[in-house]
């Protein structure tokens, strides 16, 4: 019995852990540490980066970057019912309360999956393969850049 508590209070941890990351990742408000000025210099940096690499043209990019942000904004506010669904459990939470919050868990999962594919499809009517995937390309490569920046500030 212990040993299966334990696999379960692990794998509980490894969603919460899991889904604040990459939540971080896409919240869409402004980073508690830094101020606005510097998050939307940061965020104007990204843009002029990615619109760069993938070559989008000034009609491309405008109808691109207005549908990045609609769907960076849907994104964030499913992070945030995952992370309050998340700050739901505590010492006291019981069996039947986890299960309920792991079945919200993976409706949640699946909404992310769904808008990801909905992002995707979109831009595909919007953007040429090879620049969707320069676009996907370019966005990991900025947050090398991004991490690479905050160390030698460290």
């Amino acid at each position: 019995m212990h040993n299966k508590l334990t696999i379960f209070l692990s794998i509980i941890i490894y969603f919460l852990l899991h889904s604040v990351i990459l939540c971080a990742q896409q919240q869409v408000k402004p980073m508690p540490f830094c101020s606005e000025e510097a998050r939307q210099q940061l965020e104007a940096e990204k843009v002029a980066y990615i619109t760069k690499q993938v070559g989008l043209t000034t009609t491309e990019a405008e109808k691109f970057w207005k549908l990045y942000n609609e769907h960076k904004k849907n994104f964030g506010k499913v992070c945030e019912e995952e992370f309050k669904l998340h700050s739901q459990v505590n010492e006291n939470t019981t069996e039947q309360q986890y299960k309920e919050i792991l079945m919200q868990q993976q409706d949640i999962v699946r909404r992310k999956e769904q808008l990801k594919n909905m992002f995707h499809q979109q831009c595909l009517e919007i953007l040429s393969a090879e620049k969707l995937y320069k676009y996907y390309k370019a966005e990991r490569e900025y947050k090398t850049v991004l991490i690479n920046k905050i160390k030698k500030i460290k």
